[in-house]
């Protein structure tokens, strides 16, 4: 039986970042196979090989193997001094681990195009898509618009991590009881107590919900802090690339139905604009990207900064998507297009078979599995 030692990440055929086991044994034809040792008196011509290399066997001849590399590599190493790299079902798709899996796929599941039968450009070999809603002819629509078929993809399931064991030391018990059971409550006391203390030293990790809720909180304290700087006279913006000291003051365009919030800076200088009215000097856009939910809080830090010359944070263009519908979101049906906004909660729906109830603000009702959140910016009900 091959023993595996070891996991390497490639880009596979289809574009995508997969992982692979490295197997110590004889590569074939078309495999790949990474040098972990050059022994250079096992060769009659020096090569320029280096440990690490990932190369692809094109012939096999008794103990050696023909293998060339793009960077214009040709060597002949021996089973000493490669692994094979066997491809797994294990994909990273923006910096998370997926297995794929050949089944139909839910509404919410990412899809990876495997073997597309368009040709219409909405995707190609490669492309990671999301599953939407299903259409009124049972295929799964994908966030690109377009139904994909079974054949055409492989299901990206998120691989669980194993989480680190957590070593627990009961400090030494010197206690005088009546009986086995006072002892036994002192023990576990005991427990209790030093599984507190972990819980504090390794709190749970967030949510992608509570994740997002921190980014947007700290979306509106920016745009509230830089806004402020510029009607402050003692305080100057630093680390902008328009405004040099100047006042301004700023306006903000938001269009939801084109999913974009523009920021307009008028500087100012002292306390008189530079032409009657204020003039618009520098402009700054965010626009929501596609299949991602939109939202105006986030859509203002961006394009102010954008428009004040200041580094957008990653967290701002990375957010983690909303995994819970609230009170204000704007939701769209999976199965009409429409869209309407989240009123109060219809507990007396919960068990129709649509999920959790929720009334609308038009005075209907709908169950989350009925719906996507398209924008969580809830304004109406923001502090």
């Amino acid at each position: 039986m091959a023993k595996q030692t070891n996991v390497t990440v490639l880009t596979d055929e289809n574009g995508v970042q997969r992982e692979y086991n490295e197997v110590k044994r004889r590569a074939d034809v078309g495999e790949r196979i990474k040098i972990v040792d050059w022994i250079p008196s096992a060769h009659l011509v020096a090569a320029d090989v280096r440990k690490g290399e990932v190369l692809t066997v094109k012939s096999v001849k008794e103990d050696r193997v023909q293998a060339v590399q793009e960077r214009y590599i040709a060597a002949s190493p021996i089973p000493a001094e490669y692994v094979v790299l066997e491809p797994t079902s294990t994909v990273i798709v923006d910096g998370v681990r997926y297995r794929e899996e050949k089944r139909k796929a839910r509404v919410g599941e990412r899809v990876l195009i495997v073997n597309p039968s368009t040709t219409d450009g909405k995707y190609d070999k490669g492309d990671v898509l999301t599953i939407v809603r299903y259409g009124l002819v049972g295929l799964p629509v994908s966030n690109v618009g377009r139904t994909v078929l079974e054949k055409e993809y492989v299901v990206l399931t998120p691989v669980a991590e194993p989480s680190a064991p957590i070593t627990i030391t009961i400090p030494a018990i010197h206690v005088t009881v009546a009986s086995m059971d006072d002892a036994v409550q002192a023990v576990a006391d005991a427990v209790k107590a030093e599984i507190s203390k972990l819980a504090v030293a390794h709190p749970k990790s967030k949510s992608a919900q509570e994740l997002r809720d921190e980014i947007v909180e700290r979306a509106k304290a920016d745009v509230a802090e830089l806004t402020a700087i510029g009607t402050d006279e003692d305080v100057l913006l630093e680390g902008s690339a328009n405004v040099r000291g100047d006042f301004y003051r700023v306006d903000f365009v938001v269009n939801r139905d084109k999913r974009t919030v523009v920021a307009l800076v008028r500087p100012t200088n002292g306390y008189r604009t530079f032409t009657k009215g204020g003039v618009t000097l520098f402009k700054g856009i965010a626009k929501c990207a596609p299949g991602d939910v939109f939202n105006s809080h986030i859509g203002r830090a961006i394009a102010l900064r954008r428009a004040l010359g200041l580094e957008v944070p990653t967290e701002y263009t990375s957010a983690p998507q909303p995994t819970e519908i609230r009170i204000g979101d704007v939701v769209e049906s999976k199965l009409t297009g429409k869209t309407f906004v989240t009123g109060n909660r219809a507990p007396h729906r919960d068990d129709e078979g649509y999920g959790i109830g929720y009334k609308t603000t038009c005075g209907k009702w709908f169950g989350v599995n009925q719906v996507k959140v398209i924008d969580d910016s809830r304004e109406e009900v923001s502090a």
